[in-house]
């Protein structure tokens, strides 16, 4: 067709593109690295060649874990068999957590000067300690928690985490002068 002709039949944008396609080469895979040369091994101290060992479920508690395993899809311990609330109960325990967890470490940064005069405290050291102590119990804390976490669930670690959490505010909240 003549250019006059696609324009007003309205296929220019067509034509320039099978001619920008045209000019262009064709698409050339990389060719593959050669493979490198394979290193032999000598058996200096003449010992067999290891082979693949295949294990047995003689002991009880694999035993349990393969069958655990095998009824997981329908077991009532996996999250998405869950009822929706229990869903919602674990999601936003792990959210308050969290929350909890970043708003206590600077909660009690704006009423130090406060405590601090209401107790007779001068050194200003004091005042920056209850924000060390709680930042540091942050960072010790997983060290002591994931165990636990690891060896009895999430739910024992959280909920020992939870307890010793309130046990100390109770103790700070009731603390004589």
């Amino acid at each position: 067709m003549l250019p006059d002709v696609e324009k007003a039949a309205g296929t220019e944008s067509l034509a320039t593109e099978t001619t920008a396609a045209a000019t262009e080469p064709p698409f050339d895979p990389p060719e593959p690295e050669p493979s490198l040369p394979t290193t032999t091994t000598v058996n200096v101290l003449n010992l067999p060649p290891l082979k693949p060992e295949t294990t047995s479920l003689s002991t009880r508690s694999a035993r349990e874990a393969l069958r655990t395993l095998e009824t997981f899809e329908r077991s009532p311990e996996n999250p998405l068999n869950w009822a929706n609330g229990r869903k919602w109960r674990t999601t936003l325990t792990v959210a308050v957590t969290g929350f909890i967890a970043t708003c206590g470490s600077s909660i009690a940064v704006p009423g130090i000067h406060d405590a601090m005069r209401e107790f007779g405290v001068t050194n200003e050291k004091i005042g920056v300690l209850v924000t060390s102590c709680y930042v540091l119990g942050m960072g010790v804390g997983p060290f002591l928690f994931a165990p636990l976490s690891e060896l009895y669930g999430r739910q024992v670690a959280y909920q020992s985490a939870q307890a010793c959490y309130v046990l100390f505010c109770m103790a700070s909240a009731l603390a004589p002068k």
